[in-house]
């Protein structure tokens, strides 16, 4: 980033910060004016995924009329079987008088097309060295999710290039400050077009040791990659996702646990430290990293978390969620909130 664009993003960062304040007192009125019984609410949090590479139409659907989840997100499939699988959810969802699903991919730059049959490629984030190209591929991808009923991609990657093999060609090249205004070109063109965008994963994973896909990975001392996560806060991006990644040695230490269980990441840092505000999701639970984690799902709402993505038992997450809700006042009301949000995501993000 150059020098003069570096000036004029600091200059213009007290702009973004006061839309971005407008917008969330109206987001607190919306949240305040959603009314359903604590089943609905403890529904929205959970997510499952769909697709050739997810659980068959015929069990999303048995969750779906059991009031158990709040959206699919969609992994290898192609259009025709996305839009029929949409009609087939909504039918369902319709019927039973729940609210909307919500429909997301992780729709990457480079790894998209990969992912979703027929769609338009786009390089990989690597390959990505101007803000320009960066808003054209949000662009690309966001026509084509709208197209497809999706309204939330688990996207842009904020992890620094620091040669982490799970990371790979995903992250933007170039310093925080360059990758920061990358992510925020991608970020704001497809929010523009009507996508939730994803500053992801939090708190970083680019310059870590270990593959959360296999196994826990971990920050040793000082963070040193929150400065992209930090300016798409500022701007306004829809939601966070949580990695799974142990933090040691500094003052948010998780005590082995994984940051998309812990409070001290999500809430402390998150919420309290860098303000966020919006809508706050787990990386896969079925990762290798949340395998020794006892009850991981609940213990991520505990720490502040709003939507769990692909619980390995959906219908138990789901049971034990609204059991510890009517004993727990304190889990009850977070339930409440978490579902509140992703209930006004879809209200901002409508199909």
């Amino acid at each position: 980033m150059t020098k003069a664009k570096f000036l004029l993003l600091v200059f213009l960062t007290p702009f973004f910060s006061c839309a971005n304040s407008k917008e969330q007192k109206a987001e607190q009125k919306r949240e305040e004016k959603i009314e359903f019984p604590d089943s609905v609410i403890a529904a929205q949090t959970i997510m499952v995924s769909g697709g050739k590479l997810g659980r068959s139409n015929r069990e999303i659907g048995s969750l779906i009329s059991g009031g158990m989840i709040g959206g699919v997100i969609f992994l290898k499939a192609n259009r025709v079987e996305i839009l029929e699988s949409e009609k087939y959810f909504d039918s369902i969802a319709a019927s039973k008088g729940l609210p909307q699903l919500i429909y997301a991919t992780d729709a990457e730059p480079g790894m998209f097309s990969k992912k979703i049959e027929g769609v338009n490629p786009t390089p990989y984030n690597r390959f990505i060295e101007d803000e320009k190209s960066s808003r054209a591929a949000a662009i690309s991808i966001s026509e084509d999710l709208f197209s497809m009923g999706m309204r939330w991609n688990f996207a842009p990657v904020c992890d620094l290039s620091g040669g982490n093999e799970a990371i790979g060609d995903r992250s933007y090249r170039g310093s925080p400050d360059e990758v920061a205004s990358l992510a925020w070109a991608f970020t704001r063109e497809s929010q523009r077009e009507g996508i939730a965008a994803t500053a992801k994963h939090f708190p970083g994973h680019g310059t870590i040791s270990g593959d959360t896909h296999e196994g826990l990975a971990y920050i040793q001392g000082e963070f040193r990659e929150l400065g992209p996560f930090k300016a798409l806060i500022d701007s306004g991006v829809a939601s966070v996702m949580i990695g799974h990644i142990a933090v040691f040695g500094n003052a948010y230490s998780t005590d082995s646990l994984p940051s998309s269980c812990s409070k001290r990441i999500i809430q402390d840092l998150l919420v309290d430290s860098l303000g966020f505000e919006g809508l706050i999701v787990t990386d896969a639970m079925n990762m290798g990293a949340i395998r020794q984690v006892k009850d991981p799902e609940i213990a991520s709402l505990e720490a502040g978390v709003h939507m769990i993505l692909m619980p390995r038992n959906p219908q138990l997450t789901y049971k034990k969620v609204v059991s510890k809700m009517k004993a727990d006042k304190n889990f009850r009301m977070k339930v409440i909130k978490a579902g509140k949000k992703v209930l006004n995501l879809k209200e901002q993000y409508p199909r």
